[in-house]
């Protein structure tokens, strides 16, 4: 006679006692998504940025950065960031 045998898988359990509460946990969040990093102390900025820094026009940027040799341009999929230093 064959025993059926019931296989248990054991998951352990973690619990974390958080003590904030509910709001305390929002106010956190609203605080950290109104959280700025002032241009000077950014290592890459936006084409924005870098016109506002640099006091050029976006245009100009776009079209210097348009150089595939350009090599203070970053390419995070269709975003492009300018490397400050390079320009200090």
């Amino acid at each position: 006679m064959m025993s059926m045998l019931k296989t248990v898988q054991i998951v352990p359990r973690i619990f974390f006692y958080d003590t904030k509460s509910e709001k305390e946990k929002e106010v956190l969040v609203e605080e950290h998504k109104n959280k700025q990093v002032p241009i000077w102390e950014k290592s890459n900025l936006t084409l924005t940025e870098a016109a506002e820094y640099f006091n050029i026009g976006e245009h100009k940027l776009r079209e210097i950065t348009n150089n595939h040799k350009c090599n203070f341009v970053l390419f995070i999929g269709t975003k492009r960031l300018i490397k400050r230093y390079y320009g200090d």
